[in-house]
């Protein structure tokens, strides 16, 4: 019983490494502050501590005028390398116990900005 759990247990590591192999991530970039994401390539920042940040990250268009109100639309491609090493704006509303105050370059209703880190 216990060597059939063995082989179950590494068919498992072994497959599911194989299945990971080509998510749609890009690795053929050498620096690895930089990603190649859908709409472009972002570069992060590596900080003192080993995380990378990605911060400011457009993930939809400004819902701005015609688009205030209503579903997201598409952020537009960019050609060049995104520099995401700063916060977005963040949302126009009253800061709670400051949050994001200190971070962020202001409030505007353009927020929809994402901010990862690995």
């Amino acid at each position: 019983m216990q060597k059939l759990f063995l082989l179950a247990f590494f068919a498992v590591i072994i497959f599911s490494g194989v299945s990971f192999r080509n998510r749609g991530v890009d690795f053929s970039i050498k620096n690895t502050n930089q990603v190649k994401t859908t709409n472009g390539v972002v570069e992060g920042v590596l900080g003192k501590s080993g995380i990378r940040s990605f911060k400011g990250i457009p993930f939809a268009a400004a819902p701005v005028g015609e688009w205030r109100w209503r579903e997201p639309q598409p952020v537009k491609n960019w050609d060049t390398i995104l520099k995401a090493d700063h916060f977005g704006p963040r949302a126009m509303q009253t800061a709670v116990f400051g949050d994001m105050g200190f971070r962020s370059d202001g409030m505007s209703e353009d927020c929809l900005y994402l901010n990862v880190w690995t």
